[in-house]
């Protein structure tokens, strides 16, 4: 294991060795291109310069405490790190660093920089800042500890799959969902464990959510609908235990029940805007069964399409029953909900 520093101004990080490392802090360059062995310096003595990741390259750690420059990347890079990262705000990190593969034991921190495409591969990574990431976040062995942070996602997907050994510690924090376009979260397979902690989720663009495990039912904390564009959809698949789903929405929108799986919802708050509920597929076809407790909850101002609720139940005042509904009490009470609202 041996440190390298950078000192080869704006430069690509490649196979090329030339005069780009050194050994120690604005040292002379010449030494050997970083290994997976070694741990990787930018810092003052880098100067405001641009290192450019080219194809893959790997290091043991990555720490640019000190750095003013730019990192970036060109050709698909992925750069592979086995240990810690640490950034630094006074950097500027460039989305064209595409992948980030990051091995544990590792502790991150961000400085509230935000990584593209991220895969957690193996070992314990511990968050020591907020997680932010712009691509997919891809979780396929080892544990991932988020502690007292918040986690920002807004690329397409955050999936966990597989049969490697996986332990998700969500956290005291937020995980906010609030991509461009359509996102999933999706944990599926054995061997996974998902420590709930005190978590709460917050959807602002979020089109499949939930979890299909086959050994244990996942239960979630609070989770707030936050959806400010119309027609979203927040589609629960899999078998979920939500202690409340608190819909903040702005705008008109759907929530769907999969047809595989049973749902149980604790808390529930409506909101003010009309509303969808259904089941993903038409027809015959029932969501499972959706266990709403302690208390009936309220389907009003919506239209509602093959659910089959159970426990307290659910009342539906002015609402739209389009058909093969189980367990819902719908009133009308003066003038009834209009069949537009997302049929």
């Amino acid at each position: 294991m041996a440190a390298r520093y950078w000192v080869g101004g704006t430069a690509a990080w490649d196979a090329t060795v030339g005069t780009k490392w050194a050994l120690t802090s604005g040292g002379a360059g010449g030494q050997a291109v970083p290994l997976a062995t070694d741990d990787v310096f930018l810092d003052a003595a880098s100067g405001a310069n641009t290192v450019t990741v080219s194809s893959s390259r790997t290091c043991l750690s990555l720490n640019c405490t000190g750095f003013t420059g730019t990192l970036a990347g060109t050709g698909a890079p992925i750069l592979t790190v086995s240990g810690n990262i640490t950034l630094v705000a006074s950097m500027t990190l460039s989305s064209t660093l595409s992948t980030w593969l990051i091995n544990g034991p590792s502790t991150v921190n961000l400085a509230g920089l935000t990584l593209a495409a991220v895969q957690l591969n193996s070992g314990v990574v511990t968050m020591a800042s907020d997680f932010r990431c712009s691509g997919n976040f891809v979780f396929t062995a080892g544990t991932f500890t988020v502690g007292a942070f918040n986690v920002y996602l807004t690329g397409a997907q955050f999936s966990s799959t597989g049969t490697g050994v996986r332990v998700l510690n969500m956290g005291s924090g937020t995980w906010y969902f609030d991509g461009t376009g359509a996102m999933s979260f999706l944990i599926s397979g054995t061997n996974v464990t998902v420590n709930k902690q005190t978590s709460s989720l917050s959807v602002g663009r979020f089109q499949t959510s939930g979890a299909t495990n086959v050994t244990t039912s996942i239960n979630w904390n609070t989770v707030t609908l936050n959806y400010t564009f119309q027609d979203w959809s927040f589609i629960i698949t899999g078998t979920n235990d939500f202690d409340s789903i608190v819909n903040a929405a702005t705008a008109y929108g759907t929530i769907s029940f999969s047809s595989g799986a049973n749902t149980f919802i604790a808390g529930w708050v409506r909101g003010t805007q009309k509303m969808r509920y259904t089941a993903p597929t038409s027809g015959v076809v029932q969501a499972s069964l959706i266990t709403f407790t302690p208390t009936p909850i309220d389907l009003s101002d919506a239209a509602v399409l093959n659910l089959n609720v159970s426990g307290a139940g659910a009342y539906a005042v002015n609402s739209v029953d389009l058909g093969n509904n189980t367990g819902i009490n719908f009133i009308y009470r003066g003038a009834r909900a209009s069949s537009n609202i997302g049929v």
